[in-house]
C-alpha cells in the first residue's frame, strides 16, 4: 500500500510545467467539477451501483504505483493512465473513471496555482483516495468470496 502525501502539504514543483498552447487555463469550477465526480462516482461503488471492471482497476494499481514514490498524482502519470487505456477506457463503463481522471488534469498542470488553492489540492487528494479504494475489494465482497 503506498502512502498518500496529500497535494496541500507537497511542496511546490521546482519548474512549472510547460503547457501546450492549445490548453486553456483552468477555469475556478474544475476543482468543484473534479469532487463532483470523485464523490458521484463514490457514492455509486458504495451503492453497488458501479463497479470497476478489471481495465479500470489495473489502470487504478497502475497509477497508484508511479506515485508510490512520492504519493503524488501528477499530469505525466494521469496522462499515461488515460493513454494507457486507450479507448477501451474512454468508453467502458460510461468512461465515468476516464471523466474523473481527465477532470484532474487541469488541476494538475497549473503546479502555481494549486499551491494557493486548497479546493483544487483537496479535489486531487479526493480523487487519490477513491484510487485507493478502486483498487481493493469491498469489504462486501469479501465476505462473499471467502464464505
Amino acid at each position: 500500500m503506498t502512502q498518500h502525501v496529500p497535494a496541500t502539504t507537497r511542496p511546490a514543483p521546482a519548474e512549472p510545467a510547460v503547457l501546450h498552447p492549445a490548453h486553456a487555463p483552468r477555469h475556478a469550477h474544475a476543482p468543484q467539477h473534479a469532487r463532483a465526480l470523485t464523490r458521484a462516482l463514490r457514492h455509486d461503488i458504495e451503492a453497488a451501483h458501479w463497479a470497476p471492471t478489471s481495465l479500470e482497476r489495473r489502470l487504478c494499481e497502475l497509477l497508484l504505483t508511479a506515485a508510490a514514490g512520492d504519493g503524488a498524482l501528477t499530469a505525466p502519470r494521469v496522462r499515461a493512465a488515460l493513454a494507457e487505456g486507450a479507448m477501451t477506457f474512454l468508453f467502458e463503463n460510461d468512461g465515468r473513471l476516464a471523466a474523473l481522471l481527465a477532470s484532474l488534469l487541469p488541476l494538475l498542470t497549473e503546479p502555481a496555482a494549486d499551491a494557493a488553492d486548497p479546493t483544487a489540492a483537496a479535489a486531487v487528494d479526493d480523487a487519490y483516495a477513491l484510487l485507493d479504494r478502486i483498487t481493493r475489494p469491498a469489504a462486501p465482497a469479501l465476505a462473499r468470496a471467502e464464505g
